[in-house]
């Protein structure tokens, strides 16, 4: 089947004894995104979003479509690293690290 598949893993391991409440946490933030979702690579343990586009009849993706594609997967990358971070190293449980990944800092520093 014609589709471009695009992936954007994070520079971090998942350690085998965290992988249960990661994927307590990927269950989680799936149902937030739109498009595309997160998954994990286990052979290295590396969390990682992941997107395809159907090109079936098409001469190929647009520059739209690429940059979307793009756009987005650093998008949700950015938005939901922290909460790999505090489930994986904070100790924190799935659905508090989702909460505190969601928050929006107002103001300045």
């Amino acid at each position: 089947a014609d589709a471009m598949h695009f992936t954007c893993a994070f520079d971090m391991r998942v350690p085998v004894e965290s992988r249960e409440k990661v994927h307590e946490l990927l269950i989680l933030i799936n149902e937030k995104l739109w498009l595309g979702h997160f998954g994990i690579w286990d052979d290295e343990g590396l969390p990682m979003y992941r997107h395809a586009l159907p090109l079936r009849g098409t001469l190929g993706p647009s520059l739209g479509q690429m940059e979307d594609m793009v756009e987005t997967a650093i998008s949700e990358c950015e938005r939901f690293y922290p909460a790999f971070q505090y489930t994986i190293w904070g100790g924190k449980s799935a659905a508090d690290s989702v909460m505190a990944a969601m928050v929006d800092t107002v103001g300045e520093a």
